[in-house]
């Protein structure tokens, strides 16, 4: 039997001194560093590329919607 253990350290300072602190609106869990005290998600969902980025950056100073861009 094999048994793969996966350690997270905490975004900010690196500790590895965190603990599981519920779930956010995505449902994703999220972690609490003891050290610090900074709350976030490590495995976050959404991720941009530097292309959508500049884009959603555009649309929101010409005051367009999220949904018009599609």
């Amino acid at each position: 039997m094999i048994i793969e253990t996966i350690s997270y350290v905490c975004t900010r300072c690196q500790s590895a001194n965190i603990y599981k602190n519920g779930h956010n609106q995505s449902g994703n869990a999220q972690f609490r560093c003891k050290d610090c005290g900074r709350s976030s998600v490590l495995k976050p969902k959404i991720k941009y590329t530097e292309e959508q980025k500049e884009l959603i950056m555009n649309t929101y100073l010409e005051r367009g919607s999220l949904r018009g861009m599609q």
